[in-house]
C-alpha cells in the first residue's frame, strides 16, 4: 500500500502473530528496505517477534550498516532463539 499507516498496521499484526507469521518472512524483509524508516524498524521488529525462523534473514543484512545497529539490537533481544538458530 501507498499508505504507510496501513503498512504499518499490517506489519504491527505479523509482529502479534510472531511464530506464526514466519510465511511473511520474505516481505518482511523487503519491507526493511522502504524508503519510510518507520515501516523498516517495525519490519525488523516483526522479524524479531517471528524468532528463530527469522534469525538467517536478520543476520544476512548485519553488513550493511544502514541497518546493522538495529538488527544486532533485535538479535539481542532474542536471546538464546537467535543464537541456537544461527548454530
Amino acid at each position: 500500500s501507498d499508505d504507510v499507516a496501513v503498512r504499518l498496521a499490517a506489519i504491527d499484526t505479523l509482529a502479534m502473530l510472531g511464530p506464526a507469521a514466519d510465511p511473511a518472512i520474505p516481505a518482511l524483509n523487503a519491507a526493511i528496505e522502504d524508503p519510510r524508516g518507520a515501516v523498516a524498524i517495525h519490519a525488523v521488529e516483526a522479524l524479531g517477534q517471528i524468532g528463530a525462523a527469522a534469525v538467517p534473514t536478520l543476520a544476512a543484512r548485519l553488513r550493511d550498516p544502514k541497518y546493522a545497529p538495529l538488527l544486532v539490537t533485535t538479535l539481542g533481544d532474542m536471546g538464546p532463539a537467535a543464537k541456537a538458530a544461527q548454530e
